[in-house]
C-alpha cells in the first residue's frame, strides 16, 4: 500500500485519481462509505482516563466505516484493531499482536496492558415509531426493556477444569481457579467491555455501543468462593443430569457458582447479595463471568449510528 501524500489538497487530488481508476462495483462501495462518513454519529464521552476526545471522535468514524456495509456489531478482533489504529494515530505506543510484554492483555498502550471484551443483545429491540428518536440522543423510552446484565462468555482459557472436576476434587479445583484468576488479572490494568444494542425504529435500524469498564475488584471477589460452594453446585447439576438423562447420563463437566461480596460466605441455593455467576466450563475449557450488573460497570462513552439501508426492515 502506497503512502498517502501529505497536505489536504494533495490528498484530495490523490483521492480523485484513485476514484477514476475504480471499477463500477468498487466505486459504488466507496460512495456508500463516503455517504456513511457524512452521516451524524451521536455519542458522549464521560471519562477520559482511557480514551480522550480525539480518540473518541476517531472511533466514531471507524464505527461509521464498519457499518457502511454491515449490520453485524464489532467483534472482539475488530474492537482491538480500531483501538490500536486510534492510539497509534494519536502517537501512542501500541505494539503489534505477539510483541506485547503483558501476556494476558489484549492491547498494550504506552506500556500498560488492557483486557478487551465485546458482548451485546441477541435480538433487535423495537421502539415505538412515535418515539422522538430516543436512541440518537442516547436515551430510551420507559417502555423499552434494556438488558441489565453483562456476560463475559470467555474471561479466560481454562484447560485445567476438567480433570479435578471429573475426579470430584473441589479443593484442587478451587486452588487452580484462584491461581488462574489471580495470574490473569495481574497482566493488565483495566478490563473494558464494548456492549452493543440493536434497535429498530421508524423503518430504520440503529446500533448503539457502550464502552464500559468492568472493575477488576468485581472479578477478584470470585477468589472468595469457598470450595464447598463449588462442590454443592456441582452435585446439584450432576443430580439433575442423572435424573433427566437416565441410562444416557454423562457426568457434568461444568459448575457455576454465585459470587458474593467479601465476607458473605454462602453454601446453598440462596441468591441474596449475588454480584454475578462464575462458570467453570470444562466442556469448552473456558472460565465465564455471567450476569454482571451493568450499573456496576462505569460508562466511559457511548456511540449510536444508523445501520445500512438494505437492512432497514421490521422482520
Amino acid at each position: 500500500m502506497s503512502k498517502l501524500p501529505a497536505g489536504l489538497s494533495k490528498l484530495r487530488t490523490f483521492a480523485t485519481e484513485c476514484i477514476e481508476n475504480l471499477e463500477d462495483f468498487q466505486l459504488e462501495h466507496v460512495v456508500k462509505l463516503m455517504e456513511r462518513l457524512r452521516e451524524p454519529v451521536e455519542g458522549e464521552l464521560f471519562r477520559n482516563d482511557f480514551i480522550d476526545e480525539m480518540a473518541f471522535s476517531y472511533i466514531k468514524y471507524r464505527l461509521s466505516a464498519h457499518h457502511a456495509t454491515s449490520i453485524s456489531p464489532l467483534k472482539k478482533e475488530n474492537f482491538e484493531d480500531i483501538l490500536a489504529l486510534t492510539f497509534r494515530k494519536l502517537g501512542r505506543d501500541v505494539p503489534e499482536r505477539g510483541a506485547q510484554n503483558h501476556r494476558g492483555a489484549d492491547i498494550q498502550v504506552d506500556g500498560r496492558g488492557y483486557s478487551l471484551k465485546t458482548t451485546g443483545t441477541k435480538e433487535k429491540l423495537k421502539i415505538a415509531d412515535d418515539a422522538d428518536l430516543p436512541v440518537l440522543r442516547g436515551l430510551l423510552p420507559n417502555d423499552v426493556s434494556m438488558p441489565r446484565r453483562i456476560d463475559i462468555s470467555k474471561f479466560a482459557e481454562a484447560r485445567w477444569i476438567r480433570e479435578p472436576l471429573l475426579a470430584g476434587d473441589f479443593v484442587t479445583l478451587k486452588v487452580m481457579m484462584d491461581n488462574s484468576i489471580g495470574t490473569h488479572i495481574v497482566e493488565y490494568e483495566k478490563i473494558f467491555m464494548l456492549h452493543n444494542h440493536l434497535y429498530f425504529w421508524n423503518n430504520m435500524s440503529f446500533v448503539r455501543y457502550e464502552l464500559r469498564e468492568i472493575p477488576k475488584s468485581l472479578i477478584e471477589y470470585a477468589l472468595h468462593i469457598p470450595a464447598q460452594q463449588l462442590e454443592y453446585n456441582f452435585r446439584q447439576e450432576d443430580d439433575r443430569r442423572r435424573q433427566h438423562h437416565g441410562d444416557q447420563y454423562r457426568r457434568a463437566q461444568n459448575v457455576t457458582a454465585w459470587v458474593h461480596p467479601p465476607g458473605y460466605a454462602v453454601v446453598g441455593r440462596t441468591q441474596k447479595s449475588r454480584l454475578y455467576s462464575l462458570s467453570l466450563d470444562g466442556s469448552v475449557e473456558k472460565l465465564r463471568v455471567m450476569g454482571i450488573d451493568r450499573d456496576s460497570c462505569p460508562l466511559h462513552a457511548w456511540w449510536t449510528l444508523r445501520a445500512p439501508d438494505y437492512l432497514d426492515r421490521s422482520n
